[in-house]
């Protein structure tokens, strides 16, 4: 082989290995859906100060699972105490961590907008498709708000 083709033949690979992967990065921003009949409540108890009422959904998008929501701060709990839980709120799937983080929830305003609302999506860092015996659990840095 001309030292030519071999060139070519190396920077071909090297242009293959190089490409980036098309696989969106965990928390990356999926798109907004309205929210329907396959959203599951959700939500983080402060006591008498007041409760975090939200929908959520897991799903798949572009062979990827994301997670999607809204949610709706009732009460007298601040919204910075609020999101500093949502901030340390994890999802796992089976026991691994594949979402950190559920700031990006867009905001229903009042209860009556949420199952009205749309909600904002983002990736997480597992691959679909989603089988029956997937486990998934919210949980946070301190304490387990929802099963």
């Amino acid at each position: 082989m001309s030292i030519l083709k071999t060139i070519a033949l190396s920077s071909t690979v090297l242009c293959m290995a190089l490409t980036p992967s098309f696989a969106a990065k965990q928390g990356q921003k999926a798109g907004k859906i309205a929210v329907n009949d396959t959203f599951s409540d959700w939500g983080i108890n402060w006591g008498s100060s007041g409760k975090y009422i939200a929908k959520i959904l897991i799903t798949e998008h572009n062979g990827q699972i994301i997670v999607c929501g809204t949610g709706y701060l009732k009460g007298a709990i601040t919204a910075n105490f609020n999101n500093q839980a949502l901030t340390g709120t994890y999802l796992t799937m089976n026991g691994e961590n594949i979402l950190n983080g559920l700031r990006f929830f867009s905001n229903a305003r009042s209860a009556k907008n949420l199952s009205k609302a749309k909600a904002n999506c983002a990736y997480t860092k597992a691959k679909g498709p989603i089988k029956d015996s997937d486990k998934f659990l919210l949980e946070s840095r301190r304490n387990k708000y929802w099963d």
